[in-house]
């Protein structure tokens, strides 16, 4: 599940060069079936759960949105269904769900505020659930607001606010859900000043405790507004000084992730890319270097690095 997002990404790229558009000329009909009374359909959800390979998630998502298209299946049933499939626990039919309501509310159009309604009800748990459930519905949310923000669905100001609150409580609740709920922000909210202040709040960066995913949140600031003003504000005199360097080597040094992950992970390619264009990678690596024991086995991130 901690790589499902990143897959996702992926997917939704290379679908989108696929015929996965059969809305675009045949638009949403304007009489669908009210609640999807016929059950003409419905197997189509079925076997789009079961398909394994991309030109199959690609051939039922079409018929579903042809059926769609022709007012065989409502719209608002649709997405009801497909957002509540979400919140199951087989990690293939969730890329499956994922594609087709991507592409629905990309063609379709439907109003942020009756996905935002039809995630209440579906995506929490009514009573007690366990961590697994749980952790279920809070992945099921983080794919929603993906596949809207994915989909180009026009969203208000209010509404961004309301999505960047959900990420910062989906993120805190799994630490697994954090990076995929930080790119989020910075890829549809950083460069939004009206959001700033909230994003920052929402995803608080402690200099002491800087992780992968904080030190790609950091630099992606520091992107947006190279100033060193935030870098000040967590007590650094700027990016790359001497205090700063070793707060992010100790990020480095102290990652879980297996060496071909981390030198994966946007934050260590953001690491390398500021490092370069403030020419501080040699005083980093004195700094890296000195950490690497055969202990902590960081020598082959150190040569990846490199």
């Amino acid at each position: 599940m901690n790589y499902l997002i990143a897959d996702l990404y992926k997917t939704r790229q290379c679908h989108r060069s696929q015929e996965m558009v059969v809305l675009e000329n045949d638009q949403v009909s304007d009489n669908p079936v009210p609640g999807n009374k016929s059950k003409k359909g419905l197997d189509l959800f079925w076997k789009l759960a079961r398909a394994k390979q991309e030109k199959q998630i690609i051939d039922w998502s079409s018929k579903i949105l042809q059926n769609v298209s022709k007012g065989i299946m409502d719209t608002n049933f649709v997405l009801e269904k497909l957002i509540s499939s979400l919140a199951g626990s087989d990690t293939s039919s969730k890329t499956s769900y994922f594609v087709c309501l991507t592409e629905l509310m990309r063609q379709a159009k439907p109003e942020f505020a009756t996905v935002s309604q039809m995630m209440e009800p579906a995506l929490r748990p009514a009573g007690a659930v366990s961590k697994g459930e749980e952790a279920n519905f809070l992945m099921a949310r983080l794919l929603v607001i993906t596949a809207a923000l994915r989909a180009e669905m026009d969203i208000s100001i209010k509404e961004k606010s309301e999505i960047i609150n959900h990420l910062g409580d989906i993120s805190s609740s799994r630490s697994y859900m954090n990076l995929p709920a930080i790119k989020l922000c910075v890829e549809h909210f950083l460069p939004e000043e009206d959001l700033l202040d909230l994003i920052k709040t929402k995803f608080p960066i402690d200099a002491d405790n800087l992780d992968l995913d904080s030190l790609y949140f950091l630099f992606s600031l520091f992107k947006q507004d190279p100033t060193d003003a935030y870098i000040k504000e967590k007590g650094l005199s700027k990016i790359a000084g001497k205090k700063s360097l070793g707060y992010f080597s100790s990020a480095l040094i102290n990652t879980n992730l297996p060496p071909q992950e981390a030198a994966k992970h946007p934050g260590f390619g953001l690491l390398i890319s500021i490092l370069t264009e403030k020419k501080a990678v040699g005083n980093f690596w004195q700094t890296f270097s000195s950490s690497m024991t055969s202990a902590n086995n960081k020598g082959l991130l150190g040569w990846m690095f490199l």
